[in-house]
């Protein structure tokens, strides 16, 4: 295991692009967020590990609504408090949804 002390963007250009089989992060954002900055360095089997407070459901569904698709199991933080663990699998992301003006042909 390495860690890297460094902005997940200026590391996401470089040569950890999809070489991590574990990405963590506490307290940095909302869930969409971090899928955003965790995706570039997974692996295809790799997993996210992301401590999350009581509005943890809330966040993996506005993830979801943002186009994530992913695979999660929650597990009660150890900490105090209502706080999960979220791991989770096979995340991908569908691609943007083009709109397109309606025009009378």
């Amino acid at each position: 295991m390495r860690v890297h002390a460094a902005r997940a963007e200026r590391l996401a250009a470089g040569d950890l692009a999809g070489q991590a089989d574990c990405v963590t992060a506490r307290a940095l954002s909302a869930l969409t967020e971090l899928l955003n900055y965790a995706h570039p360095f997974l692996k295809n089997d790799g997993r996210c590990l992301f401590l999350k407070g009581v509005k943890a459901d809330d966040e993996m569904a506005a993830a979801r609504s943002a186009g994530w698709v992913f695979t999660a199991k929650a597990t009660p933080s150890r900490l105090p408090g209502d706080g999960v663990m979220l791991e989770i699998h096979s995340l991908s992301r569908t691609p943007a949804l083009v709109a397109t003006s309606a025009r009378k042909l």
